[in-house]
């Protein structure tokens, strides 16, 4: 297994939440998403900047 997490040259992050390619059909893929994005909000552009 490789690092999960990896910085890009331009300060970003890419992170790994599955061992295998993401497949949406997967429950337990899917519930890794559901966390990330729960806990990052700001992915995606989801967080209100009022």
């Amino acid at each position: 297994m490789g690092p999960r997490l990896r910085r890009t040259a331009t300060g970003g992050w890419v992170v790994r939440l599955t061992e295998t390619p993401l497949d949406l059909d997967n429950p337990a893929h899917l519930e890794a998403l559901v966390r990330a994005y729960d806990r990052f909000p700001e992915v995606g552009g989801r967080v209100n900047s009022r």
